[in-house]
């Protein structure tokens, strides 16, 4: 179980949503795909949804993984699930929630069960069937084929409550003023309350994974983590030290 940051990002100058200046085409409905496929997905696997933001070519996303509540679900709740994420183009053309016949194959195969029960605890998989699905209706409208993310998303997993309410405010000033989520520009500032440098932080998301890598957080958290792991060291102890503003005031 953890919370976690994951940035997916266009290639070609493609666009995700926003109006394309140069060929004067809105992309702004592709925004509504990304809302409708994360809820659905959420609603799927084993995670918790905190904020996620839309950006022309780019895509943020904040969860926390739920392994404990996939532990619980029973082999028919991980196959319907499962049967779910991959409807079928036989269900979708039938107007039915998934495929019967593939759900009834599925439910009494023990060892494919236990793998997709594996597959909705996993990030990865549910990064993966977000970014598969959007990439395919983008391609379809283009008129085109290859590539449409910059291979693998990024990520990083956020160690504290402070980096966490942080990203999550970031993420809700960069939604659009009518959508949920949106932060007013006037509310004080998580960053502030929080001492947190704001000009550091905008540097880690803008120009992703220069302050962190794998995870986020303070450096005596970084410090700790790694021992648990088993390892001397996590990158990131300069920027734990540069983001926290209380801890340079301390130093």
């Amino acid at each position: 179980m953890g919370v976690y940051h994951c940035i997916s990002r266009c290639v070609r100058r493609a666009f995700l949503c926003g109006l394309d200046s140069y060929t004067g085409k809105n992309y702004e409905h592709r925004r509504e795909w990304v809302q409708s496929r994360l809820k659905e997905l959420s609603g799927l696997f084993g995670v918790e949804m905190f904020s996620y933001a839309v950006m022309s070519n780019h895509l943020h996303v904040v969860l926390r993984t739920r392994p404990d509540w996939v532990s619980g679900w029973s082999g028919d709740e991980v196959a319907e699930r499962w049967c779910r994420v991959f409807r079928g183009k036989a269900a979708i053309q039938a107007g039915k929630p998934y495929d019967e016949l593939k759900f009834e194959r599925l439910r009494k195969d023990p060892e494919r069960v236990a793998t997709c029960r594996d597959r909705l605890k996993d990030l990865s998989w549910f990064m993966r069937c977000l970014n598969e699905s959007l990439a395919k209706r983008a391609n379809r409208e283009d008129r085109c084929t290859g590539r449409f993310w910059e291979g693998r998303f990024k990520c990083q997993r956020l160690m504290d409550e402070e980096t966490y309410m942080s990203l999550v405010e970031w993420t809700g000033r960069n939604i659009r003023v009518d959508k949920p989520g949106y932060i007013p520009v006037d509310l004080e500032k998580v960053l502030d309350r929080f001492e947190l440098d704001a000009a550091e932080w905008a540097k880690n998301v803008a120009t992703y994974g220069s302050l962190f890598h794998r995870i986020a957080g303070r450096a005596e958290q970084l410090a700790a983590y790694a021992g648990r792991k088993g390892q001397s060291w996590f990158r990131g102890r300069s920027g734990g030290e540069s983001l926290y503003r209380c801890e340079k005031k301390a130093a």
